[in-house]
């Protein structure tokens, strides 16, 4: 299948997973609850409860999202250039940062399950995935599209062939522009 298709299958699935949040039964204490002490301060509530009426449909639009974002990439590479090396670079990036995001959401619901924030360098872990993970694993692609971008995205040869009709358009514009001339046209 054409990656063009692939994407249009990932958006059209996305789209589908919004529409079903969007008619699913509106979450309970969506916007908070009155804190019992506090005069004009909310608190969140059961956020288990609040997870209920959508189940794990956020949890699947953000991994389509990783696998577009990833079959993106995947089509700004010309086809001349996806080497085996591109594909394993792409794909390491994807089930990196689709492994961050299941850690991400599992230790959140765990919370949800348990009530009791594990906490690791300060922050509980579902933050900590969060904070640290989704990032840094997008930073670890970065990394691999700067290094690679000469290799895969724009190679010499692709900057001498632009270099190269920019030349020819410019002389063409000025060949065009002499024929055009008041002295040349008879005008």
């Amino acid at each position: 299948m054409a990656i063009i298709r692939v994407i249009l299958v990932l958006l059209l699935v996305m789209a589908g997973i919004t529409l079903f949040v969007l008619l699913s039964e509106p979450s309970p204490n969506a916007s908070g609850m009155v804190h019992p002490t506090i005069d004009g301060m909310k608190v969140g509530g059961d956020g288990a409860e609040r997870l209920a009426p959508i189940g794990t449909a956020p949890y699947w639009f953000q991994f389509v999202f990783i696998l577009l974002v990833g079959m993106m990439l995947y089509l700004g590479v010309s086809e001349r250039n996806r080497t085996l090396f591109a594909k394993i670079g792409l794909l390491a990036f994807v089930i990196l940062a689709e492994f961050v995001w299941y850690m991400t959401y599992e230790t959140y619901l765990d919370f949800l399950v348990t009530g009791d924030p594990q906490i690791a360098f300060g922050y509980p872990i579902a933050s900590n995935w969060s904070l640290w993970g989704i990032w840094l694993s997008f930073v670890a692609f970065s990394v691999f599209y700067s290094l690679g971008f000469r290799r895969f995205i724009f190679t010499n040869a692709d900057q001498k062939a632009f270099e190269d009709l920019v030349k020819e358009t410019k002389s063409t514009q000025a060949e065009n522009i002499t024929k055009n001339t008041p002295e040349t046209t008879g005008a």
